[in-house]
């Protein structure tokens, strides 16, 4: 059973195809157009679907904590690919 946001996504993606399909009809472009286009099309309907969200970090974490992290993570890193 698919709920209502995956029947809605579902539904934006097929919107989506069929303005490809008019896109491929039009016969008065170049190759290059039609494909920046097809382009600018998907990316801009993969955004609007998965809708990805910055990472915000937890209101009870300082910053000063999470530059700590981020200077471990950067150390441990360092260590790795060295």
């Amino acid at each position: 059973m698919l709920t209502n946001s995956t029947n809605s996504r579902q539904l934006a993606v097929n919107n989506k195809f069929e303005a490809l399909q008019d896109l491929l009809q039009e016969e008065e472009t170049t190759m290059e157009s039609t494909w920046k286009r097809i382009k600018e099309a998907l990316t801009s309907k993969c955004k609007e679907i998965l809708d990805r969200n910055e990472h915000h970090h937890k209101e009870w974490i300082s910053i000063e904590t999470l530059n700590r992290c981020q200077e471990s993570k950067n150390k441990r890193w360092q260590l790795t690919t060295a």
